[in-house]
């Protein structure tokens, strides 16, 4: 549930060219692709909305949505896939072979590409911005790391102190995401962060419990968050623009 509505909201903030809170004025558009048992939203570039839908059958199949038709996209070959991220005309997601294992792929626009990390036991590609590819990894440890690929050099993402760090999504030099926290007074709360290049700084609501980031365009990012009331078991998504929280729950 968490993930579902957090990248709807993401979609509806990007798609609008990531308005401030000044300006909003929000429309809601619910997305079904025709035909389809279920479709789930994942990511977006421009006008072009990405995801995956189960077809009639029960079959998963990527799809690329620009406003007005719906295509299928599916990595060949494979027994099931979606897309997670696109940039242009490249492509992130996973596929399943024929023994129904998953398995992380990047499209550059001409050619289909494996995506493992070289050092994980499993990688989660999970946002793309031109060349460059952000998501985390498992090592053979257990332990979860965040990553930046620029297709040829990974770099490994680990927020200060963190036991735990995923990288969610890209804007020119900036990541987002989430890092498990041991630091303070509520160890293994999850914390969204924003890493420049340079400086990590953790993005967390008041009165949040666990926060975390989905994306990132400009100054702006989107995400959720659960409350610290014990009674509320709600999540809320919100966006922020370094200064102002603007919540974005769906009516």
């Amino acid at each position: 549930m968490r993930s579902v509505r957090a990248l709807l909201m993401s979609v509806a903030v990007i798609a609008a060219g990531v308005i401030s809170p000044a300006q909003a004025t929000w429309t809601w558009t619910k997305l079904e692709f025709p035909g389809a048992r279920h479709t789930g939203v994942a990511g977006v570039d421009g006008d072009k909305v990405v995801g995956g839908y189960i077809d009639s059958s029960g079959m998963q199949h990527g799809y690329i949505y620009d406003g007005t038709a719906w295509e299928t996209v599916d990595y060949p070959g494979a027994s099931g896939s979606s897309i997670r991220a696109i940039s242009g005309d490249r492509l992130i997601g996973g596929y399943n072979d024929d023994a129904g294992d998953r398995h992380p792929y990047y499209y550059d626009g001409m050619t289909w590409h494996a995506l493992e990390h070289p050092q994980a036991v499993s990688t989660t590609p999970a946002g793309i911005f031109g060349s460059s590819i952000v998501g985390s990894y498992k090592d053979s440890a257990g332990k979860t790391h965040g990553f930046l690929y620029d297709g040829t050099d990974w770099q490994t993402l680990d927020f200060p102190w963190a036991v735990g760090t995923a990288a969610r999504g890209l804007f020119e030099n900036a990541v987002v995401g989430q890092y498990i926290d041991f630091s303070g007074t509520a160890p293994g709360v999850e914390r969204g962060f924003i890493y420049d290049g340079t400086t990590w700084t953790s993005v967390h609501p008041d009165h949040a419990m666990d926060s975390w980031l989905y994306g990132i365009s400009g100054t702006n990012v989107v995400g959720s968050y659960t409350s610290d009331d014990f009674w509320d078991l709600n999540y809320y998504s919100f966006l922020y623009d370094g200064t102002t929280w603007t919540d974005l729950t769906s009516p």
